[in-house]
């Protein structure tokens, strides 16, 4: 009974000492590569790419409304810029709207400015300038 007991001691003892064929570990290292790999192409990939240009308020000719299937209704202003070449409707919010409109009741001209999301127009913003006091 003691010869099978150092038998399968000496077995045990032989399965710790072996090494691990160098297949594996080239397998193993280009498992970790392609992983590397593939995690840097998703953290290159970008968002949406949002940028705005000025918005020339005496190009908006008229405010037009749709309501949707819903109910909600959608404000579009009629824009015919020459100037950027320009002609389409737009998008607008009803705080914006509300702005503009309260600013024209007033003789103010409005601060607006052209949201573009990868290069397609998306609405018309508010748009603060910034100014500098020196």
């Amino acid at each position: 009974m003691s010869s099978q007991v150092n038998n399968s001691l000496n077995i045990i003892k032989m399965n710790k000492k072996e090494k691990l064929d160098p297949g594996v570990w080239v397998g193993l290292a280009l498992i970790i590569v392609l992983c590397l790999c593939t995690s840097k192409c998703n953290a290159q990939r970008q968002t949406a790419h949002v940028d705005t240009i000025a918005c020339h308020s005496e190009c908006i000719n008229k405010f037009t409304t749709t309501t949707t299937a819903k109910g909600t209704v959608k404000v579009y202003a009629v824009y015919n810029c020459k100037h950027n070449g320009i002609s389409d409707l737009i998008p607008v919010s009803k705080t914006v709207w509300e702005y503009i409109t309260l600013c024209k009741q007033n003789g103010i001209k409005p601060s607006l400015g052209i949201r573009l999301r990868n290069g397609q127009i998306s609405s018309i913003i508010k748009y603060k300038p910034k100014y500098r006091v020196r």
